[in-house]
């Protein structure tokens, strides 16, 4: 393998710590090096995520890196200390947004990971001499917004776990809900859960999406092009942790739930649910404060009544994609009458979702039954209590499914006339006057089946509240006269689960969160 001499560059100032291999008395070549990177990981000669030779990561770093960087040299964090120490009013911030010069960049970085093991600023935003030389120094001489978003510059020395987050639905991005106009940015700021720049660059800077004087027009729809064209993810690194900062200092609930501080933007653990359940607005939803349901929430979901009849609630779903934390919590489905176990221990259990779909810290977010369901269950008896609860709710909603079915056989003679509008893909398809003679109990059935069918989970989330959804929405049924689910025994649990995630993944697409 060989390195070529600009890669070296970049890696002799990222670590400091590499090993050199000398093959060879005579002269040392750069092809006779074994390259350690700082964390052990990455790094030129790492044998995932695009590590060796040319197309390493490092490779793919100096890639990023503005054509006005070419031959800069390192410079020190204390030069870059001199505008980026949050007191310097002169400082010029190319980030595509309003200026601030009140960001103590380095003054922060001090006190990080980062800082105690020598990776310093310009590890991350390339070298600086241009930049520090240059009359106006602006994103043309130092890797700025939008490319230091990009996940590639923590991928050097975390690369593991961007090989792990690289095959999870966060690497990718959906068009439609980013290529939106600049009114819907501002009212439904879908962009802000379907672009980790956008948000990492708006509000995680304090800056209200909805306030024009903060964020002029101009400057969404730059950020709507940057993140089709330059960090398309929909999640990435510096979505969730902020390179600059240690934060569990100022917020102790700001560690990770073993009590390490991982630089998070927000709190792992939220029992509050105000900001996500009905009437939230989107300006509130969207910048609640839990790490991951700041974007997994139902987006204030409103199961009332007066809200289900409205001719604005039969298109789609409204918990939207996300409301796996509402269905942890117990909260946003149509509850009835009756007493309702609003949720279980793995509400409240330390680290919430990151307790179970964080397993040793891993970003593929797939639950290991021998290691998140520690302490509470052996290995082998949470994979059976969550198959026992998983075949329970995918028959149960699977028997729903046929008994909404069956009412909207008899009364249309359609069978999928049951459904939102958006999901009706049959010809001929429903009339706005035929919905409108839909009854409220099929619109509450309808709307307990979507929210445990998005969840996803069909139970571990939280199997006692989505009983007690299965539950109203089959007596609502029962209270029209539509008769009892025939038993379906031709066909098995896996069959039925088939079926109901193909649905889930038509309704997905009919909202524009799916290719």
């Amino acid at each position: 393998m060989r390195i070529n001499e600009d890669e070296m560059k970049h890696w002799f100032q990222v670590t400091k710590r590499w090993s050199l291999v000398i093959a060879s008395a005579a002269t040392l070549t750069i092809g006779a090096m074994a390259l350690l990177s700082c964390g052990g990981e990455g790094g030129p000669i790492h044998s995932g995520g695009g590590g060796g030779g040319g197309n390493s990561f490092t490779a793919q770093f100096l890639a990023l890196l503005p054509s006005g960087q070419a031959g800069a040299t390192y410079v020190g964090p204390t030069v870059c200390k001199t505008c980026h120490d949050g007191t310097t009013p002169q400082m010029i911030k190319a980030h595509g947004r309003a200026a601030n010069p009140n960001e103590p960049y380095y003054d922060e970085w001090s006190g990080t990971a980062h800082a105690a093991n020598n990776v310093t600023c310009e590890q991350c935003h390339g070298p600086g001499s241009n930049h520090a030389n240059s009359a106006t120094p602006d994103a043309t001489t130092i890797l700025g917004v939008p490319k230091s978003n990009s996940p590639i510059i923590c991928a050097q020395c975390h690369g593991p776990i961007y090989d792990d987050w690289n095959g999870t639905a966060h690497a990718q991005i959906l068009a439609d809900p980013v290529n939106i106009s600049v009114s819907q940015a501002r009212s439904s700021r879908c962009i802000q859960c379907h672009s980790g720049l956008f948000r990492t660059e708006t509000a995680e800077q304090g800056i209200d999406v909805g306030n024009s004087t903060q964020l002029p027009d101009a400057q969404i729809t730059q950020f709507e092009t940057w993140a089709i064209n330059n960090v398309p993810n929909t999640a990435n690194c510096a979505t969730c942790h902020n390179p600059h900062k240690a934060t569990s200092g100022n917020n102790p609930s700001d560690a990770t739930w073993q009590g390490q501080e991982a630089q998070l933007r927000h709190q792992e653990l939220n029992t509050d649910t105000t900001q996500v359940a009905a009437p939230a607005t989107a300006a509130t939803f969207v910048n609640f404060d839990q790490v991951c349901a700041e974007c997994h929430n139902g987006r204030g979901m409103n199961p009332a009544d007066s809200n289900l009849s409205l001719a604005s609630a039969t298109s789609r779903f409204q918990g939207h994609a996300s409301c796996q934390y509402n269905m942890l919590m117990g909260t946003g489905g149509v509850e009835g009458s009756g007493t309702v176990q609003r949720n279980m221990a793995h509400a409240t259990a330390p680290g919430q979702c990151a307790h179970c779909h964080m397993p040793n810290s891993s970003h593929t977010y797939t639950v290991s039954y021998d290691v998140s369901c520690q302490p509470c269950h052996t290995g082998q008896g949470a994979a059976d209590n969550a198959n026992s609860v998983k075949t329970t709710m995918i028959n149960g909603e699977y028997a729903l499914l046929t008994r909404l079915e069956s009412w909207a056989t008899t009364k249309f003679g359609q069978s999928t006339w049951w459904d939102y509008t958006s999901n009706i893909t049959t010809n001929p398809t429903i009339t706005t006057a035929q919905e409108a003679t839909v009854p409220i109990q099929v619109r509450e059935a309808r709307y307990n089946y979507y929210m445990i069918s998005i969840d996803n989970s069909y139970g571990p989330h939280n199997f006692p509240y989505a009983t007690t959804l299965l539950q109203v929405a089959n007596s609502d049924l029962d209270a029209l006269g539509v008769p009892g689910a025939a038993s379906r025994a031709d066909l098995t649990t896996a069959q039925k689960l088939q079926i109901l995630r193909s649905m889930r993944a038509q309704a997905l697409k009919n909202m524009g969160e799916s290719n």
